[in-house]
């Protein structure tokens, strides 16, 4: 019996200090390993190692994994690896991570994310469906990953969220695949700032993108403003058309604005109109020449209203029929 005791105690030290050896060479071993691999413990799952995540590692619909740390080292996050994971209130990606698969982290419950600003390629709806999603810190130029696009004109990183942050310089291309209340630039960026959300030139002042809510106030400072600007964006060429930002039915337009731009209006974009939601485009300024005033009040489906005193000289104008006009 004594015996049978002794035996039992050594099991249970080795077995102690086997746990205890794994633990602490954890980070030993993901340096001198190649390959990427994982460790589950009280709901934290790490994925470690040296190189892309394996396409076949994921853990679809695991409902106890709460927490998710990337270490450094891991290049690239697998498709659908951690998809319907809607316990995840937390996920943590290194420094050298380069690609974050398609629904990576779909359904997850996390409240914000920051995404390293090595990371170049995402795929679509990486964080799709993470409906509690309020704040993302991302670099300004990721680009999609085209192997996983089925419909571009439907394609998002994520949901709709209260403000998206670029830690790097901006590619307006980069928007396309955003929808956000509130834009900001990064100070460091040299071509575009931000101001209530909205991304405009620094140079021209001309407004670039506008961002996904109901009121949209462009700051003072901005001196253009395009009739592109409230569909698509900057317009960047017949294959680059962001896509319209729904939900917009107010825009305000500063003192400081000038120029007020239909250049490239075609029939086709009233049709976008309607699915934008725009009712009404209030105008503070003095100095905007007559002949975009009228464009904009006679030849677009929504009340315009102009609260200069200078050249504008129509004080409420209401939309009309686009076909009667044009």
């Amino acid at each position: 019996m004594r015996l049978k005791k002794l035996l039992i105690g050594a099991l249970c030290v080795c077995m102690t200090m086997g746990v205890a050896s794994s633990v602490n060479s954890f980070d030993t071993y993901a340096k001198t390993k190649k390959g990427v691999y994982f460790q589950m413990k009280k709901g934290t799952m790490t994925i470690y190692g040296k190189g892309d995540m394996p396409s076949n590692m994921t853990f679809k619909n695991n409902k106890k994994i709460k927490k998710v740390v990337v270490k450094k080292g891991v290049k690239s996050i697998s498709d659908s690896a951690f998809a319907g994971c809607k316990n995840i209130k937390s996920i943590s990606l290194p420094t050298g991570l380069e690609k974050i698969g398609s629904h990576a982290f779909s359904l997850a419950k996390v409240e914000k994310i920051t995404i390293p600003k090595t990371t170049k390629i995402m795929g679509t709806y990486a964080f799709g469906g993470c409906n509690n999603l309020k704040y993302v810190k991302m670099p300004g130029i990721i680009k999609v990953d085209e192997e996983s696009v089925d419909d571009e004109c439907a394609v998002t990183f994520f949901p709709k969220v209260e403000t998206v942050e670029f830690t790097t310089k901006l590619s307006l291309k980069t928007c396309k695949y955003i929808r956000t209340e509130n834009y900001i630039v990064s100070e460091k960026d040299k071509k575009y700032a931000s101001g209530n959300g909205v991304i405009y030139a620094k140079k021209t002042g001309q407004v670039s993108v506008l961002p996904a809510r109901e009121v949209v106030e462009v700051p003072e400072g901005c001196t253009s403003f395009s009739i592109r600007t409230i569909l698509y964006g900057e317009y960047l060429g017949d294959d680059d058309w962001f896509i319209p930002q729904k939900g917009i039915k107010e825009i305000v337009l500063p003192k400081s604005l000038t120029t007020l731009e239909q250049e490239g209006f075609t029939s086709l974009m009233l049709e976008q109109f309607s699915f934008i939601g725009l009712k009404k485009i209030t105008l503070k300024s003095d100095n905007v020449g007559q002949d975009g005033i009228t464009f904009f009040t006679t030849k677009l489906p929504f009340v315009f209203v102009n609260t200069g005193k200078g050249s504008g000289t129509l004080e409420v104008g209401q939309g009309v029929d686009f076909w009667d006009n044009y």
